[in-house]
């Protein structure tokens, strides 16, 4: 169709595991979707900028994922229980407390790299160590540099950790 009608333009966008929020989308990220996201928000914005941005022709196939892996367990998934300080007391007595009968479980995880979930998941996979410098150690596996480039496209909210 672009052959045909040069002035045509084409962006088929590539969305990974759209949720609301971070806190939203590390529950559910997964090693088969190389632990990418984005937010609605971003999806939102993609949408628009592919309609009315300015400067590229023909079709184009865009990477519209956060900037950051989704991920806060170790290096295997890990499940951790913990008790909310407004936990009520189930059978209505006087001093019960959350510990009661329940096992408190420690929360705090060390935050995985990605080079290190890549060289746990993807064992012998050439790594250009440079992509993850010094404070981008969580950098994510997708380029989104040319939705940057020709639509203006960043992800909203990414962090920055």
């Amino acid at each position: 169709m672009c052959r045909l009608y040069p002035d045509l333009r084409i962006s088929s966008l590539r969305f990974h595991m759209a949720r609301s929020t971070y806190q939203d989308s590390w529950p559910d990220a997964r090693i088969e979707d190389v632990f990418g996201w984005v937010s609605f928000a971003s999806c939102a914005s993609a949408c628009l900028l592919s309609l009315t941005s300015s400067g590229w022709k023909g079709a184009e196939v865009f990477n519209i994922v956060a900037s950051r892996i989704c991920w806060e367990g170790g290096l295997e998934r890990e499940s951790k229980k913990t008790l909310s300080a407004e936990l009520k007391d189930p059978k209505g007595t006087k001093g019960w407390t959350p510990e009661d009968g329940m096992e408190v479980v420690e929360t705090g995880v060390k935050k995985v790299t990605a080079l290190e979930l890549l060289r746990k998941h993807w064992p012998g996979t050439e790594i250009k160590e440079g992509w993850w410098t010094e404070g981008h150690e969580r950098r994510g596996f997708w380029d989104t540099r040319k939705a940057e480039r020709l639509l203006g496209w960043k992800h909203e909210g990414d962090l920055s950790s």
